[in-house]
């Protein structure tokens, strides 16, 4: 799994205590005059090329702040063989360079071990993962440079996103854009192509790259109904990644898509989010019918002051995993988190923080006509706030699994879970849940009763749900972890399967205790009894 997006919400990027772009602190050019008793303990200062694309013939470059001994590093990895050169940069041997006949592929990975000082002072082990493509099928974007390059170097970056994704297209096997940071404004929506991936949020002429920043933006301009931004037709598979980038929908028609895909690229480390338009906003809409992988993203369903929804989805087979996903914004509008319809089988949403957002109907995630095997596990799922009218946490009305989740809503009129049609014996399955906050428990369509408390939660499916008030971390900050002050039935007691081998963190379930927690994240402290 990618690693997560966002530090506010998810964790900050990291790989084995760097920063993101692999650089600690600004790198010494001449050698202190302290005597060697006085050096620092020995520490990567650079870990270069950064996480994303790499070329087969790509050397990778690692420099230490010590002299280093040069038989001491050892490496493993999908991504090949290695072959070390040693060099001076401010001291005797402090960098090493691996080169080698790189293993094309996605998410190749390569660990460094074992390396020391000359008197054996260890350096722990570190990581990249990469996706590696063959030499020349790179190209380089980035904003304001001149349309005469060729882009096909670092140093000769071409403007134009659309052009360099045309220069690929029908590449033989696999493509990709680097994205330096920058804003690139369309006329019209940016068409993807099979195979030509796209990763984004590059620095300092390519040499860094920092994803939890999204700022390689791509906006619209002069917008027409619909206003898309970028769009994926049913050629794009998932050998095309999308990754690093900010996605904005447009302005000034009825409707507003940021993210279209009729496809199913492979969508990763991204910040989707739809724009203003006068009758509805989304963020990511998935049309396809092929499996479709959405991962680590912030995704936004935008200002509508209408309807705003930020993942839309209709016949499309998907894993929804780790993401922070928010409906709308503007207190008079309808705001949905995910809204999922359409009879196609094989939809996992897992591990995602969810928002319907403080609008005046809020909604987490409205489910309906949404095939047999929809497997919603470990979300923590919001709706609404003080202000909202109507809060519905999960709205159904077909066959599912709803468990391990934690369910909130807030308003005048709040449901943790409401059948919108008459659905089955037995077809609705909620187990180990923790419906909290929210006036009704679960509307019963078949009834049209308003069940307030989990004892009246007796229906066949209906397993262990609790209604406990949990201690998070810092929910003002969207860090919705839980405490050491909370319940042990929401620490310990979500489904023991294990149903998903990570947490919203990409942290191990069930955890070092053993136990799973309820919602998107795995808690291995303390509890109350």
């Amino acid at each position: 799994m990618p690693s997560a997006p966002d530090g506010s919400i998810f964790g900050l990027f990291s790989e084995a205590g760097l920063t993101e772009d692999g650089e600690t602190t600004a790198p010494p050019t001449t050698p202190p005059t302290d005597p060697p008793t006085a050096f620092p303990a020995p520490a990567i200062l650079s870990f270069t090329p950064p996480s994303g694309a790499l070329a087969t013939t790509d050397a990778i470059r690692i420099r230490f702040n010590r002299t280093m001994d040069t038989g001491s590093c050892s490496t493993t990895g999908s991504i090949g063989t290695a072959t070390a050169t040693w060099s001076t940069t401010v001291y005797p041997n402090d960098t090493v360079t691996f080169t080698g006949a790189w293993v094309t592929g996605m998410e190749r990975y390569f660990e460094v071990s074992g390396c020391a000082t000359p008197d054996a002072l260890a350096v722990g082990s570190q990581y990249r993962i990469w996706s590696v493509f063959n030499s020349g099928t790179l190209r380089y974007v980035r904003q304001g440079a001149s349309a005469l390059n060729d882009g096909l170097t670092a140093s000769t970056p071409i403007p134009d996103l659309q052009t360099a994704i045309d220069a690929l297209s029908g590449c033989a096997g696999a493509c990709a854009i680097l994205i330096h940071e920058g804003t690139y404004t369309a006329s019209s929506p940016i068409q993807m192509k099979e195979k030509v991936s796209l990763f984004g949020s590059y620095e300092s002429g390519f040499s860094a790259r920092r994803t939890k920043d999204y700022d390689s933006i791509i906006e619209r301009s002069g917008c027409v109904d619909p206003c898309i931004t970028l769009f994926a037709d049913n050629t794009v598979s998932s050998a095309t990644i999308v990754e690093g980038l900010r996605v904005q929908g447009g302005a000034g028609s009825a409707t507003s898509i940021a993210f279209d895909v009729s496809g199913c690229p492979t969508i990763q480390m991204n910040h989707i989010r739809g724009g203003g338009g006068f009758t509805q906003s989304i963020g990511l809409r998935l049309n396809g019918t092929c499996a479709t992988s959405v991962e680590l993203n912030i995704i936004r369903g935008g200002d509508s002051p209408d309807t705003a929804t930020a993942l839309l989805a209709g016949d499309t087979p998907m894993t929804v995993n780790g993401n922070y996903i928010y409906g709308g914004t503007d207190p008079a509008a309808i705001g949905t988190g995910i809204a999922l319809s359409g009879t196609t089988t094989n939809k996992l949403i897992v591990n995602n923080m969810v928002y319907g957002g403080p609008v005046l109907k809020s909604v987490g995630m409205n489910l309906v006509g949404t095939g047999t095997l929809l497997k919603i596990y470990h979300n923590t799922i919001i709706a609404g706030n003080a202000s909202t009218t109507t809060s519905i946490g999960v709205q159904v009305d077909s066959q599912l699994e709803v468990f391990s989740n934690h369910i909130e809503a807030s308003g005048t009129n709040s449901f943790c879970v409401y059948e919108a049609d008459y659905l089955p014996a037995s077809s609705l399955k909620l187990e180990r849940n923790n419906l909290w906050n929210c006036t009704v428990v679960l509307f019963d369509y078949d009834t049209a009763s308003d069940l307030t408390s989990i004892a009246a939660l007796t229906a066949a499916g209906y397993t262990l749900n609790y209604r406990l008030a949990p201690a998070f971390l810092n929910p003002a900050g969207n860090d919705f972890r839980f405490t050491d002050s909370s319940p042990c039935l929401l620490t310990q007691g979500g489904h023991p399967g294990p149903l998903y081998a990570e947490d919203g963190w990409g942290s191990s379930r069930p955890g070092a205790d053993g136990f799973t927690s309820v919602g998107a994240y795995e808690h291995d402290g303390a509890c109350v009894p």
